[in-house]
């Protein structure tokens, strides 16, 4: 797994890092998404998997790659296009630990979703966190994930990654809609990271132009999908 740098990073006022991964809602795509347009970050390196996929896609700024690295200080974010491979997942992991701690950051703060047929009513919001984010905080923004339920994927094994290097790290996990990509969701993270960073993201458009980006949310997943089936243009 190599780093390759597009533009040299300016580490100074770097604190947070942000990531999130296709999965339930699509919730952590769509945040990370917003937050990179919204913060106007700078694209500063790429991710070369071992086993790259062989398709490419096109973007408004140029050629798309499935991992790329944001800087918007105090900001530095993962915009994954889609999962990496089984192969390529915990060499990823380890990649961004690595970085993050090599820049010396303070906390990484990771998105994703949880099925809404598990919402039993109360808050809106579950959390998933390392002991070294707990010892940190003596209130949080949102309740702990409720034992019995897992979080599985690549998310997981970032956070064990994560929690086996003793290093502050916490999931925030939204009920979204399972079978669609679900903006509102990605709203509701948004906010509880504003709680929890003292950020004051304007989610509004989120809310208001929701069915126009489930739309291009889901679009861009069939496409990823189609080409992942035919492996040709």
């Amino acid at each position: 797994m190599k780093v390759v740098y597009t533009k040299a990073i300016e580490r100074e006022g770097l604190r947070y890092f942000v990531t999130g991964f296709p999965g339930v809602g699509t919730t952590g795509y769509i945040v990370v998404d917003y937050l990179v347009e919204k913060t106007r970050a700078e694209r500063i390196a790429i991710i070369k998997p071992k086993h790259p996929p062989p398709f490419v896609a096109m973007a408004k700024q140029g050629l798309l790659t499935p991992f790329e690295l944001f800087v918007s200080s105090p900001f530095l974010f993962l915009r994954a296009e889609f999962y990496p491979s089984r192969e390529d997942e915990r060499p990823l992991c380890e990649t961004l630990v690595d970085l993050f701690e090599e820049l010396g950051l303070e906390q990484a703060v990771l998105f994703g979703g949880l099925d809404s047929a598990y919402y039993q009513g109360g808050a809106r919001v579950r959390l998933v966190a390392t002991r070294a984010f707990l010892a940190r905080y003596q209130r949080l923004p949102a309740p702990l994930l409720e034992p019995g339920l897992f979080v599985c994927g690549t998310l997981a094994v970032l956070l064990y990654e994560f929690e086996v290097r003793n290093l502050p790290a916490v999931s925030i996990l939204p009920y979204a809609a399972l079978t669609r990509p679900d903006p509102r969701a990605a709203a509701v993270a948004i906010k509880k990271m504003n709680d929890l960073l003292g950020t004051s993201f304007d989610v509004s458009e989120l809310i208001e132009r929701a069915e126009e980006i489930e739309a291009e949310v889901e679009q861009r997943r069939k496409v990823f999908d189609t080409a992942r089936e035919h492996f040709y243009v």
